[in-house]
This record gives structure tokens, sequence and C-alpha cells, in this order.
């Protein structure tokens, strides 16, 4: 006796980053829980604002070159972190890290995450009306056959 295979797709699409391959997961589940941990995002991000204002370049500075490199430092970090919760939360834990290991330039990883973002965002759309077609085009099936069954009744 043979066994039963049933191949399952996966629901969303790759997303190319320079050379490094990524998934973005667009099941209902996946986007549901991308909009729950948004709002999680969003409060790390007010916590870090309120570290932003505490960073002070001194006016001074080319006097107190240690001094601005290490408020210089700790902008360039809050920079790098907010970019890799962004990163890591659509493609998964690492992502940011891996990236940034290849391409070790934050400011060109935000600027990718802002056309990323775009296109995930057109991309969804496109699903959801595609899923909406099939949904449509399956119930008008489901109700010819019931009203064939019915016709054949009587």
């Amino acid at each position: 006796m043979s066994d039963i295979q049933i191949d399952i797709q996966r629901t969303g699409f790759p997303v190319k980053v320079g050379e490094i391959d990524l998934w973005f997961d667009s099941s209902h589940e996946n986007l549901v829980h991308f909009f729950k941990l948004a709002e999680q995002v969003q409060k790390e991000s007010e916590k870090s604002i309120e570290e932003m204002k505490n960073i002070e370049m001194p006016e001074d500075y080319l006097n107190d070159l240690s001094g601005a490199h290490q408020e210089g430092m700790k902008f360039i970090d809050y920079q790098k972190k907010q970019t890799a919760i962004e990163y890591d939360l659509m493609f998964g834990k690492g992502t940011f890290k891996k990236l940034y290991e290849k391409y070790p330039d934050y400011v060109s990883l935000q600027n990718a995450l802002r056309a990323i973002n775009e296109a995930i965002q057109e991309r969804i759309v496109q699903q959801e009306e595609e899923r909406a077609k099939e949904v449509d085009a399956k119930t008008e099936e489901v109700l010819r056959n019931k009203a064939k069954k019915q016709a054949k009744k009587k």
C-alpha cells in the first residue's frame, strides 16, 4: 500500500536584499502576529527615542573628539537597534545581523527597508485580492453544484 502524499505550499514570497535571500511569511497567522509585534516595536521605539534625547554632541566637539566619538557611537547603536528590530520582525530573528555582516552600513539597510516595506505592502494587497477571487470562485462552484443536485431531485 502506498503512502498518501499531500504537498503544502507555504504562504509568502521571497525577498532578496542585495545578495541575501529572505522569506516573508504572508499567512494570515503571521500577518496578525506581525501587527501585534508592531505594537511592541512601537513601544520599544518610544523607549529608544527617550534614550536618544540623552545623546548630546559636545558643542566644542573638535576639542573633545573622544566625547564626540562616544556620543556618535550611541547614535549609531540606536539607529542600528531600530533597524534590527524592523528587519527581525519582518523576516525573523537574526536577519539584521546576517545583513549587517554582509553590508555593514545601517543607513543603506534603512533605505532598503523603506523599499522593502512598500514592495511587501503591494504584494500583500495583491495576494489578498487573489485569495478573495479564489474564495469567490469556490463559493460559486459550490452553489452551482448545489443547484444542480437540487434540480436533479425534482
